[in-house]
């Protein structure tokens, strides 16, 4: 995973020597470096995704970037505000990581504990919402003040009957909610939160898709449930695993159903001017 990328400061004007006009300490800025190459002209080096690279033009340098050892080279005409955020997933889930990787993201994990108390009035789509602020808002307080990154926090629950589905606590709480959910339509809501770690500025959301389980046998349950899968899964199936056999159909997003919605996700990041595409 490449190191975590940091913005630059506003680049006034060059010097006479033709340098710009500003501090680049290596402590400061570790992931960059800076050479005349030749005279007049300016290489930066950085380690970053596509989604790090955003800068405006005014004068003549050659930018060089590397991303995953590819080399990127653009004609530009000076540097203003060169941003390169840090993307920082606030979840240990493994699926999550994932699908982030899925999409050539360069991010780190910073899991932080967090009170999953919530009324049990409040709706569906308000409680997760809820409880992923509060992810990204925690592992936004373990962050250096002034940090610029962008936080990425998601949480999902099975809700049937109005009744939520969280993780089961036990093997016999597993068994019991696919009891409770086989041969039926639930409804998987996902919330997601993407916040600005220096501004505190915040996108959220939450998307739902329904979800019918297959009939299942007391068996098949009993199979599935040894089988590990279902102990850390909301709803006790995992529609990515070996779950994908027990469920006959879905109605809206698939990745809400994993856990973290990439449309979603793309909207949210694009609104900070950090686009995927």
């Amino acid at each position: 995973m490449a190191p975590p990328l940091r913005r630059l400061p506003s680049v006034r004007p060059p010097s006479a020597s033709g340098r710009p006009d500003f501090d680049l300490s290596a402590r400061r800025y570790p992931f960059v470096q800076w050479s005349d190459e030749p005279p007049g002209r300016l290489r930066a080096i950085a380690r970053c995704s596509p989604l790090s690279r955003t800068f405006s033009v005014r004068t003549r340098f050659q930018l060089s970037v590397y991303s995953v050892g590819i080399l990127f080279e653009k004609q530009v005409m000076w540097l203003t505000n060169v941003t390169l955020h840090t993307l920082i997933l606030a979840s240990g889930s493994p699926r999550r990581k994932e699908l982030l990787t899925g999409l050539s993201l360069d991010f780190s994990v910073l899991v932080s504990d967090v009170d999953e108390t919530v009324p049990s009035t409040l709706p569906p789509g308000a409680w997760v919402e809820e409880l992923a602020e509060r992810k990204a808002r925690a592992a936004r307080g373990q962050l250096d003040s002034g940090t610029e990154a962008l936080v990425i926090a998601a949480d999902t629950i099975v809700v049937l009957g109005g009744q939520v589905f969280g993780k089961p606590t036990t093997a016999a709480h597993a068994k019991e909610m696919l009891q409770s959910l086989q041969g039926r339509t639930h409804e998987v809501y996902t919330g997601l939160c993407v916040l600005d770690a220096e501004t505190g500025r915040m996108q959220l959301g939450h998307t739902r898709t329904a979800v019918k389980l297959a009939p299942l046998s007391a068996d098949t349950i009993a199979r599935y449930v040894a089988s590990g899968e279902p102990m850390d899964k909301a709803g006790a199936y995992a529609i990515q695993g070996i779950g994908a056999t027990l469920v006959e159909s879905i109605d809206g997003d698939y990745f809400t159903v994993v856990g973290l919605p990439l449309f979603l996700l793309g909207r949210y990041l694009a609104a900070f001017g950090q686009p995927i595409l």
